[in-house]
Formats: structure tokens, sequence, C-alpha cells
């Protein structure tokens, strides 16, 4: 569900400031530690690929009603506990819930060695990404887009690419033969597509920039992922690997590259994406704007609206922030070029930013925390 800030400031005013919740006195208590590390994910993914595998498991775990239809497959996804819960007194680290149609009954992990390109993708869909691909190299807004990230050279290296969100390739459609409820998918020519054309691009991009053999891989997850779509993301080269939740956090590190896309703010990545990376944070984020507000600096967020708690704040902090201009709404170079199909697949980067990593500051853990109860600390002074 998106909310614009107009809903969000009216929303706020008409629950009053209690609607928001004061984080700094718990980020007090917890000293600095860490809410979400690498043993709380291992510990989420078990729990989670055990429920897949077991169906009496599976039928005792809810239904997120937000993500799945009536008649979509129930796969396991995991739901994090966030510090607001702290507040009221009803965290829990994980639980887990269906929310998602891909693969129901197994974890898909991140694969060791190449991804070999699927022979279960259609043939005229491989056909049609590719003559997609050649169409988005070929674009002024492609030569745009390297001129901007021609500014990695000099940046921390990026080793993966993590996407969130950029959502399902093919568009479904349901018709009735004799009664019977019959569904088609067809491979869309959309923003959702180009989102991972993009990001294969980026791969390929940054490989040749540092001059290396490797490929940078790219992880990926999505609730609304089918086996279809693991199936054409392989033909992209880079090829897109789909994953299984949590397993996309759990390839998170200093030397990822964030590409987040429309995340609804209560889902709180950006928390886990600040644990697991401190205290460098990740080498660069592209996403929309995140709107940190001005009661976040104060301490205060809200808990489905607000993404700037101060674990993420002290995150965002480490980051240029880079606009770009070639990118912005409206002046996406070589948008008469294109067909009508073309500028919709390619409006969603006009709403992108790109941070990076810049290298100032302490390095260490105990910085990061010491900052997270500095912050805390001066709030709790300036309002007493």
């Amino acid at each position: 569900m998106a909310y614009n800030e107009e809903d969000q400031t009216k929303h706020i005013a008409e629950l009053g400031p209690e609607s928001c919740t004061e984080l700094h006195s718990i980020e007090r208590r917890l000293m600095g530690s860490f809410i979400y590390n690498h043993s709380l994910l291992e510990e989420a993914s078990r729990q989670a690929s055990k429920a897949r595998s077991d169906a009496t498991s599976t039928d005792r775990i809810p239904v997120d009603s937000l993500y799945l239809d009536e008649d979509e497959k129930e796969g396991v996804e995991v739901q994090w506990g966030r510090i607001f819960a702290m507040a009221k007194g009803t965290y829990r680290p994980f639980s887990l819930t269906k929310r998602s149609k891909y693969l129901a009954a197994n974890t898909v992990k991140v694969p060791k060695g190449r991804l070999e390109p699927s022979t279960e993708a259609p043939a005229e869909d491989v056909a049609m990404l590719k003559r997609w691909v050649d169409q988005w190299s070929s674009n002024l807004t492609c030569k745009a887009l390297e001129s901007e990230l021609g500014r990695f050279r000099d940046m921390a290296k990026v080793e993966n690419i993590v996407c969130f969100g950029l959502g399902s390739l093919y568009k479904g459609k349901t018709r009735y033969n004799e009664g019977e409820k019959v569904a088609s998918w067809k491979l869309g020519r959309n923003r959702r597509t180009h989102q991972h054309i993009v990001a294969s691009h980026i791969s390929a991009f940054l490989q040749n920039l540092y001059g290396q053999e490797d490929t940078i891989p790219i992880i990926a997850h999505d609730p609304k992922y089918t086996a279809q779509d693991g199936a054409i993301l392989s033909h992209l080269s880079p090829p897109v690997h789909i994953v299984s939740d949590p397993e996309h956090y759990r390839a998170i590190t200093s030397n990822s590259l964030i590409l987040s896309v429309h995340m609804p703010s209560f889902i709180g990545h950006y928390d886990i994406i600040a644990d697991l990376t401190s205290p460098l944070g990740p080498a660069a984020i592209i996403c929309d704007n995140p709107r940190i507000q001005e009661r976040n600096y104060a301490g205060f967020a809200h808990d489905i609206f607000d993404v700037g708690t101060p674990r993420v704040l002290t995150m965002f902090d480490k980051f240029d922030k880079e606009t770009w201009a070639c990118l912005e709404k409206g002046k996406i170079q070589g948008m008469t070029e294109c067909q009508r199909e073309d500028d919709v697949a390619q409006s969603w980067l006009a709403s992108m930013e790109l941070y990076t990593r810049t290298e100032k500051g302490d390095k260490t853990i105990q910085a990061d925390r010491d900052h997270l109860l500095r912050i805390s600390g001066k709030a709790s002074r300036a309002g007493s």
C-alpha cells in the first residue's frame, strides 16, 4: 500500500502526536546493540525452510491478505519485529506468514557458481526479453545512467547487487472455460521488467568499470515472484538470481549495492540493512526518496509511514546523495525517441536517488553505537 507525503501528514495530524513512537529512549535501552544480526537471520531461514517443507507446520501459519489474493500460492515469508514493537511491549524477533507466490515448498538460496539459463522459459519470451535489452542498451537514457555510474570508480567497490521489490515480470489474466477458472500469464513490457534489465545492466557495467573477470551477482526477492520469473530472469546477462525470504538479506554485506524500488516503509528493510552492514553501511543504495521527516531527527517515527529510525539515520549519514540530473522527472533523455510503452517502462528511474558511501568517520561498530547513544542522549536532554 502506497501513501504519498500529503496523505501521511494528514493521517498523522488526524491521529495526533501519539501516533508516532519516541525511539531514542529505546535506543538508549539497547545500548547500541543490533536488533538484526546474521545469527537471527540464520535462525529465521532455518525455521522458514522447515515450514515450507512441512505441510502441518504451514497449515498453522497465518495468511497475510495484504499480499495474497484468495487463489494464490501461500508461500512462507518472514515478518520481522521492529523497534516500534519494543515500545509497545509486543516485540518478537520474527514470525512466519504466508504472503509469497514463489515455490511454496522450497527454499531457494543464493546459488554457488554460475546460474545457467533455464530451459523452462518459453523461447518467444526469451527472444522478446533480449530484444528489449538491446533496445535499452542503445537508448540515450541508458547512456546517461552509465555516466552517473562512472563515479563508482572512486567509491566503495560493489561486490553484489541485492534487489528489493522489483516485482513479477508476468501479467496474469483469468478467464473461464466451461465454468472452470483458467489463469494465463504474459511477459509484460513494463516498469517491473525494465527494473530487472537495469539491475543486470548495472552489474555488467560495473564489472567492466572494475576491469574484472568475475560477474557481480544479482540477488532479488519479491513476494510476487513466480517460477516463471526465475526461469526468464536466468536469461539476462548477467542473470538475476531469485531467492526465498530471508536469503536476500543474508547476502547483504558492506560491499552490496541495494536496489530498492517503492518498498513499503512498514517492512523495515532499511533497519535490517543498517544493522547487517554496520559500521560502514552498504556500498551504495539506489532507491526512491526515503522521505526522512523532521520528526525523525527528533527521535519520533510512525511505524507505517516512516523509515527514519535512529539507526537508519545513522546509516544514511554515511552516504553522499546524488541527484540524477539526467534522469529528472519529465526530462528523461531519449524519451521522444521511445514508444509509449518504453516511456512507461523507464519512468521509474525518474524517482530514483543514488546514495554512495563516503569514507568519512570512524569505521568501527563501537563508533556506530556511540553515535546512536549520542543522538539519543542529546534528544533526551533537549526534551527535559
